[in-house]
């Protein structure tokens, strides 16, 4: 739904703007429906580039959706994290993909004329080892606040500093999803 959230807000970004775009308020109408009419499409352009970047795709072909919804549906499914989904396809030899998917991307890889060396540099520049994960940010919090320990921060934020390296072993907790305990924790947009 995040599409049609950002275009709602962004409708109502632009009403507050409606003086600004135009003195008559017709035609500042005119201009900011057009502006936002274009969205979804310039969101699914967007959307569709990043994803190829992440797969390693430098051309554009017509089943490249079919490839990118099949391993969507397939971590959906198989609740896989997504991050390291991602990240571990630019390793070949740690990717838990099914065999089927794996085939027809290798495949799509393979139709491009880009070396494996370039499709992995590409990927591994779009998929991020480490990313900020709720519980981590979490726990920073708790022990500042709770214990006036910043040194949770500090290792957090020293693990985020390159989000895009090779994660080291004593940086390897922060690579993991939410344990059990932590599957239920939620943020909202305003947070």
């Amino acid at each position: 739904n995040q599409p049609n959230i950002a275009q709602w807000n962004l409708a109502r970004f632009a009403e507050t703007l409606l003086p600004l775009i135009d003195s008559d308020e017709k035609r500042a109408v005119e201009a900011a429906t057009t502006a936002i009419n274009a969205f979804p499409q310039q969101f699914e352009t967007y959307w569709r580039n990043g994803m190829r970047a992440k797969l390693g795709f430098f051309t554009e072909e017509p089943e490249d959706f079919q490839i990118i919804d099949a391993l969507l549906r397939w971590m959906s499914q198989e609740k896989q994290d997504y991050t390291n989904t991602f990240r571990s396809l630019s390793d070949k030899t740690r990717s838990t993909v099914s065999p089927t998917w794996l085939h027809e991307w290798r495949a799509r890889l393979g139709r491009q004329p880009q070396s494996n060396e370039a499709v992995r540099d590409r990927m591994r520049s779009h998929n991020p080892a480490v990313i900020p994960r709720n519980h981590k940010v979490e726990e920073a919090l708790q022990a500042a606040v709770e214990a006036d320990d910043l040194s949770v921060l500090h290792r957090l934020v020293r693990a985020l500093a390159h989000p895009y390296d090779d994660v080291s072993a004593k940086d390897a907790e922060y690579q993991l999803p939410a344990g059990p305990d932590g599957a239920g924790y939620q943020t909202y947009c305003g947070t």
